[in-house]
């Protein structure tokens, strides 16, 4: 693992515990281990002997003591005794200043949140017991930055999310749970269950309203999800999980529903997506996608027209309009002229008319490694409420041209057409021409990367959430190198060039 991964792992870990112990109260209770003393455990083996005391809290022990001393000396006549001067601060490792950090900023939110510290018993064994695998005598982790990048202020909350959500690592980016909220949930959730004892944590949530809990029992577990339905309506992800089942692929299945509340009690896929999958083990990527495409391939085996709603010219219109919305508006400041506007309203024309013209099929929308759960018949498939009946190519570039994780190009292209070839041999609508159908899917491509850079300005500029900033440069990669390949695009890439100020990068790629 490379210096800079572990030091971001590292990090990531401090913030997961630090957030942890935001949701559970912030501070040791009476007869309890601090956070900094169960993290030196951790990093001292099973018991904390021989670990000696952080060089900070020594120093400040010395300057305290030092400063008592001396006060204490004074008096008439009486000439003050000498104190021998306090040792000079022992300069903290990476661990000690990131323990220290952590719990300043724990105990700073404490005092914001004290009224979710009783509902929510959330562990932090997980998020400590990683932090320690990390501690390697070779970590140079730069603790020392970590307040600046979680600033204790009343936004903490939101800014420990977006830590955890940058790399889609689990637990999922944690939520403040309002207190009448949860006693809701808990309610609900008892009488289900009314003689059995259980732990309930956050598993994750979403860019949406959604969040999700897991239940942990002696013997299984279960997902709650809690969407209020002020925001959210549950009763599509409830059909389409119902749809899909019928396609023998693995979507959670619904043990009880309350809609007028908004809970949903699901079956647990797992905590380990795909993306984190990938980014521990590179290797085991063939035989992922492999699963996900044969899973693909039998959600679009049962596509049927009147059943989900229509991708049609006005739904793929309004997600291109927030490109110029919320990306070069809002985002990059640019205010296109009557001649951009013109120019890119007739690119848009051009990518609608190629989306519109390809063969339709059930929709998942969200097809890629963030909702791609390794387990057992795998993939298991999440986030599919949104499901619509359109273009056989989109799914197939959330999968591939994810804005998550990147590939390179002759990987994708082999990765397509053993797609092509296996929807070819079950008779899906698809182009008897190869080039044809890759040119569908790049076209599609451009369409949701588009989409997806409004989306993304919108969830940072609207939304306060700052995460997916982080993947804006490959998702624009992604634009740069189709529009070079294609004559009709060049506009767009030149506009692009324009307003990221960039050099036009080296045409290389496939076209056919």
């Amino acid at each position: 693992m490379k210096t800079s991964q572990l030091e971001s792992l590292f990090k990531r870990s401090v913030i997961a515990a630090a957030a942890s112990l935001l949701l559970v109260g912030c501070g040791a209770e009476e007869g309890k281990e601090s956070f900094a003393d169960r993290v030196a455990k951790r990093f001292g083996g099973k018991e904390a002997e021989g670990l000696p005391e952080p060089a900070w809290k020594a120093a400040a022990a010395e300057q305290k003591k030092a400063k008592e001393a001396e006060g204490a000396g004074g008096g008439k006549g009486k000439e003050p005794e000498k104190v021998a001067a306090a040792p000079e601060p022992a300069k903290p490792s990476p661990v000690e200043t990131t323990i220290q950090a952590a719990e300043e900023i724990a105990a700073d939110v404490g005092e914001k949140a004290s009224e979710v510290a009783e509902d929510i018993k959330t562990e932090v064994n997980e998020s400590i017991d990683s932090l320690a695998a990390m501690a390697t005598p070779s970590t140079t982790a730069p603790a020392e930055n970590l307040k600046a990048v979680v600033k204790p202020t009343p936004d903490i909350i939101r800014q420990l999310q977006q830590a955890l959500t940058d790399a889609g690592y689990s637990p999922g980016p944690l939520v403040r749970v309002e207190t009448d909220r949860l006693h809701q949930l808990k309610a609900w959730l008892h009488n289900q269950f009314p003689d059995q004892r259980f732990n309930l944590s956050i598993a994750s949530a979403d860019a949406s309203f959604r969040r999700y809990f897991r239940i942990e029992f002696k013997d299984r577990s279960l997902i709650v999800m809690d969407a209020p339905p002020q925001h959210e309506d549950c009763k599509p992800f409830i059909n389409v999980a119902q749809l899909f089942s019928t396609a023998d692929v693995n979507v959670p299945s619904i043990l009880s529903q309350n809609l007028t509340d908004g809970f949903l009690l699901l079956t647990d896929l797992g905590n380990v997506t795909y993306l984190q999958q990938l980014v521990a083990s590179p290797n085991q990527a063939q035989a992922l996608y492999s699963d996900a495409i044969d899973a693909l391939i039998r959600i679009q085996q049962i596509s049927q027209e009147n059943i989900l709603p229509n991708y049609d010219r006005v739904l793929l219109q309004r997600e291109l309009d927030l490109f110029p919305e919320w990306y070069l508006s809002r985002h990059k400041q640019h205010a296109l002229n009557q001649r951009q506007s013109d120019q890119l309203q007739s690119i848009f024309s051009m990518i609608l008319a190629n989306n519109l013209e390809q063969p339709r099929v059930f929709v998942h929308r969200d097809f890629h490694s963030r909702n791609l759960m390794v387990t057992t018949p795998s993939p298991g498939i999440l986030d599919f409420q949104d499901a619509v009946y359109g273009p056989i190519t989109y799914d197939l570039v959330s999968l591939f041209k994810d804005a998550y994780i990147q590939w390179e190009e002759e990987l994708i292209l082999d990765w397509v057409i053993r797609y092509w070839e296996k929807a070819r041999k079950v008779k899906l609508p698809i182009s008897s021409d190869f080039s044809t159908f890759y040119r569908d899917f790049e076209w599609m491509g451009v369409q949701r990367h588009l989409k997806v850079l409004g989306i993304f300005a919108r969830l940072y500029h609207r939304d306060n959430k700052a995460g997916y900033l982080n993947n804006i440069p490959l998702v624009r990669h992604y634009l740069h190198k189709t529009c070079g390949r294609y004559r009709e695009l060049h506009l767009l890439k030149a506009l692009l060039n324009e307003v990221e100020d960039a050099p036009s990068p080296q045409q290389v790629g496939y076209t056919f």
